[in-house]
């Protein structure tokens, strides 16, 4: 069974340019999504412009970010290297290893913060300080 996803969602995945390097660089990931019924064909021109050389560069600008990880974002510290470290600095006191333990206790899988962390700081990094 093919899921069909409407070309809006996927317009509105592409203006946040978090697939943006994989998108440019995976002919596999493209042809993925003419499968999917997302895009109509493989080659097909960016519509922002990307390239595979600009993409990388294309998940630091935060003004093509959702909202609230634009307003995440301000709460930024040194040493942050995207916006799940912000996430998990400001989750984890409320809930910390008292919730991963009880969730852990309740369904008896992980609670998956530190994978959710890493899809966060790899989807929404911040621009590294250049030395």
């Amino acid at each position: 069974m093919v899921i069909y996803y409407p070309k809006r969602a996927f317009k509105a995945l592409c203006k946040t340019r978090i697939h943006c390097a994989a998108c440019r660089t995976s002919e596999e990931l493209r042809q993925k999504w003419v499968d999917l019924g997302m895009i109509d064909r493989r080659d097909f021109e960016c519509p922002f412009g990307v390239t595979a050389e600009t993409a990388n560069e294309a998940r630091y600008d935060q003004a093509l970010w959702p909202f609230y990880w634009r307003t995440a974002a301000k709460m930024a510290q040194p040493g942050d290297k995207g916006i799940g470290d912000v996430v998990a600095r400001l989750v984890g006191p409320i809930g910390g290893d008292a919730y991963k333990v009880w969730f852990e206790k309740l369904t008896g899988k992980k609670c998956g913060c530190a994978e959710r962390q890493e899809s966060l700081n790899l989807n929404f990094p911040f621009k590294p300080k250049s030395a």
